[in-house]
């Protein structure tokens, strides 16, 4: 009740106040502007009634019945409601204003008073009950105002409606004065045009068909720029939110954290890592010094530090794991003339084929049972659901969730002790294939996660391939510490604008039907729709499950692994498609600026040029490939640049743009290599693009000599600065005449249509020869049918 007083108030003054110029006002002032003069418009001549009335009327001149018809019409406007001056609108845009203000100070004052915890419920509650309003509650409640006004309340006329019929009678009254002579002909007496004379039959001549046209083309001009303007302003607005979101979600802080846990956990010693020795000693004087907070300079104990790093600011969050990744033994072929060579062979690792089977100390066979046997935790396999693991890819191949794992948990002189336990019982050894190290600390300063994941691959062929990956996420989201009123506003607006948006393309395929998708930038707004739900899923998803794991991190005091795999994965492909669809958005200002003339003539020549492109892409396609081939096959097992089919394209590519070592290929193959680089260069760098080149010269020249190929939306840029200058009156000024006229002048001749031509003539044509016959009709036959006088 205290929102609908104010708001029926509001909407009661808006539908009941005159407007003030009305619309027969500004037909008028259009009129007299073509006419270039000014219309004497009296009194009506009849009162706006029924059309029954209307034909009583015109078919006698009987007083008395429009007598009669004006009392009745009299007696039915005292039934009428009042209506306000065109000044209640301006109160109403006042108390509009003010509610709004009322409304702002008390959600920003119960905002302050709530405080952090409860604004939130209060702000979730809100958004909630907004969208159930939008949904739910309005659409019903229109409906049953809509069955209550129709049943019940009492349609009347409008006096405002009335009025404006009866002027825009008189004005059709002196028109049809005006124009029921020829247009060669004109009044012996003005005041027939003045006077209250109502002719017997209205007799208005159609306009000028060209005249027509033009102002069609001229009102279809404006409806076009109107619709370009809202587009380029919503679109401009959603790019910006877009944007503001994107940036919100990567913090700039991500790269200082990455470099100091980097500069931690990974010094260069770590790359050069070769041997078990070498990751030993990684372990023991990098990994594990780094895990836990050290004594104070003074050696007085880290106090209430407990969990923290050694760089005394990140805190781990639950505590690390290192797994083992295992291959069966004897699980490869040895030639029939190499296998007494060999005891045993270890093939290469396969996830679907890995060592599952449990283990006694130093990988001695099992004894005993669950409760009491000859192993370890370190040598029985724990699968991927017990870890709540998943696949992780290597620079080799994928690997699984599970594994042997090795926890590191407790003081540093424990895990110290552990870690030597494990060297001393050969725990790497000829089966390994991985050892894969994780664990997720989170700043408290900077509101940011860091997951951390180490990979030493041992794919057999003794040495170690070692890598690491941090990644830096704001899991909170929303939630977050330092979450901002304009950060939730920024991401609210998104949301609405977005779902503005896909009814706007539900729309458009309603309305196009196939057509919607024979257009390239239709698929571009398709993309950026479903992939910014898809991102505001995936978003809520990862906000949801980091508060459900750090509950349960709180509930155990720490005391619990917490593995944040499967939210890494979410967030770097969030990030991928993030990155994505600001791309595709930033593209679509192409489609934006085609107004422009030389980006408009750019979309023309590639229009034009598509033909000859796609066989050049194919012909291209072919000629790489064979290179590509040929430099993999070579190189291959020399140059890393080579090793695969999808490296081997990277530096083919990198050939075209000039940025590739030579010598490295000469040294490797000193005859062929240099006969290829030259073929490559010449085939390629040379020929094929010369040839592109030529293809889009070609298609620029036909473009701007033929106009018929380009596209004329650039004069709609010219056409809407006109009207930009016109409704803010700079056409009276000097520089805005000169600007209209040269942009008249400016204007391009229609193309010449031989049709066109023709049937103009043929008009001109039969337009003569009306204009000979009537002259004939008025002068020979008339002198023919006069008497002759008898001398």
């Amino acid at each position: 009740m205290l929102t609908f007083i104010p708001l029926f108030l509001i909407i009661y003054i808006f539908r009941n106040s005159r407007l003030r110029v009305s619309h027969a006002t500004k037909l008028r002032h259009a009129i007299e502007e073509h006419l270039d003069e000014k219309l004497y418009i009296g009194k009506a001549s009849f009162i706006y009634s029924t059309q029954s009335a209307i034909q009583d009327t015109s078919k006698s001149d009987d007083r008395e019945a429009l007598a009669e018809n004006a009392d009745d019409t009299e007696g039915k406007e005292k039934g009428r409601t009042l209506f306000c001056g065109w000044q209640m609108r301006i109160f109403a845009w006042l108390l509009l204003i003010i509610c709004l203000g009322i409304a702002v100070t008390f959600t920003t004052f119960y905002g302050v008073m709530f405080g952090e915890a409860t604004c939130k419920k209060w702000l979730s509650s809100l958004f909630l009950s907004f969208f159930i309003s939008v949904l739910l509650a309005q659409p019903i409640k229109v409906l049953l105002l809509a069955v209550f006004f129709s049943f019940i309340c009492k349609s009347t006329d409008r006096v405002d409606q009335i009025e404006i019929f009866e002027e825009e009678d008189r004005i059709i009254q002196t028109l049809g004065k005006r124009y029921q002579l020829r247009m060669d002909r004109e009044y012996l007496n003005n005041n027939y045009l003045s006077d209250d004379f109502r002719p017997q039959r209205l007799v208005i001549l159609p306009p000028d068909p060209s005249d027509l046209a033009r102002v069609r083309a001229y009102r279809l001009k404006q409806r076009r720029a109107n619709d370009i303007i809202r587009e380029v302003i919503l679109y401009v607005f959603f790019l910006t939110l877009l944007l503001i979101v994107s940036l919100d979600f990567r913090d700039a802080n991500g790269f200082l954290l990455k470099s100091s846990l980097q500069n931690l956990f990974f010094p260069s010693s770590f790359q050069s890592m070769n041997d078990v020795d070498d990751f030993y000693k990684w372990a023991q004087n990098v990994l594990i010094p780094g895990l836990r907070a050290d004594r104070w300079y003074n050696r007085n104990p880290p106090l209430f530090q407990r969990g923290f790093l050694q760089d005394r600011t990140d805190r781990i969050i639950g505590y690390g794991m290192m797994r083992q990744l295992r291959t069966k033994k004897d699980s490869c072929n040895v030639h029939e003339l190499a296998k007494h060579l060999f005891k045993h062979c270890y093939g290469s690792y396969d996830m679907f084929n890995e060592d599952k089977e449990a283990y006694g100390i130093s990988w001695a066979k099992f004894e005993g049972d669950h409760k009491s046997n000859n192993s370890a935790p370190e040598f029985v396999y724990q699968n991927s659901s017990q870890l709540k693991g998943y696949p992780y890819l290597g620079q080799i191949t994928w690997y699984s969730g599970g594994g042997y794992v090795h926890l590191l948990r407790g003081s540093k002189d424990e895990m110290l002790d552990r870690m030597s336990f494990l060297n001393q019982t050969h725990w790497i050894e000829f089966s390994t294939r991985a050892i894969i190290v994780q664990f997720t600390v989170y700043n408290p300063n900077i509101n940011l996660f860091a997951i951390i994941t180490a990979l030493i691959e041992m794919p057999g062929i003794g040495a170690m391939i070692p890598s690491y990956r941090i990644e830096t996420a704001n899991l909170f989201g929303v939630l977050g510490s330092k979450t901002k009123l304009a950060q939730i506003t920024s991401q609210a607006l998104f949301a609405f604008i977005l779902f503005c948006y896909l009814i706007k393309e539900i729309r458009s395929m309603f309305r196009q039907r196939l057509k919607y998708f024979t257009k390239f930038w239709n698929f571009v707004e398709l993309f950026i729709i479903c992939g910014s739900i898809a991102a505001i899923a995936a978003y809520i998803y990862m906000i949801l499950s980091t508060k459900s794991s750090i509950e349960e991190f709180s509930r155990t005091h720490g005391n619990i692994y917490m593995n944040f795999q499967l939210l890494a994965y979410w967030n770097e492909n969030l990030t991928y498609l993030t990155a994505i669809i600001c791309f595709f958005a930033m593209l679509k200002l192409v489609y934006l600026f085609r107004f422009n003339q030389r980006v408009g003539l750019l979309g023309s020549v590639l229009k034009y040029a598509a033909t000859d492109l796609k066989y050049f892409c194919f012909i291209f396609l072919v000629v790489f490939s064979a290179f590509v081939l040929v430099f993999y096959l070579l190189y291959n097992d020399t140059l890393s640049g080579f090793k695969t089919i999808l490296n081997a394209i990277e530096t083919s590519m990198q050939i075209i743009l000039g940025k590739f070592d030579f010598t490295s290929m000469y040294e490797r193959q000193m005859v062929l290599g240099p006969l290829l680089f030259a073929a490559f260069s010449l085939c390629v760098v040379f020929v094929m693009v010369s040839m592109f080149i030529a293809i889009l010269d070609e298609s620029f020249q036909r473009v701007l000599k033929d106009l018929s190929l380009q596209s004329d939306d650039h004069e709609m840029t010219q056409f809407i600065a006109i009207q930009f200058i016109q409704s803010i009156g700079l056409d009276r000024t000097t520089w805005g005449k000169n600007f209209i006229k040269n942009v008249n002048t400016q204007q391009q001749e229609p193309i010449y249509d031989p049709e066109s031509e023709s049937s103009k003539h043929v008009a001109q044509l039969k337009s003569l020869m009306n204009e000979f016959l009537e002259h004939v009709q008025q002068n020979l036959i008339t002198e023919e049918r006069k008497p002759v006088d008898s001398k």
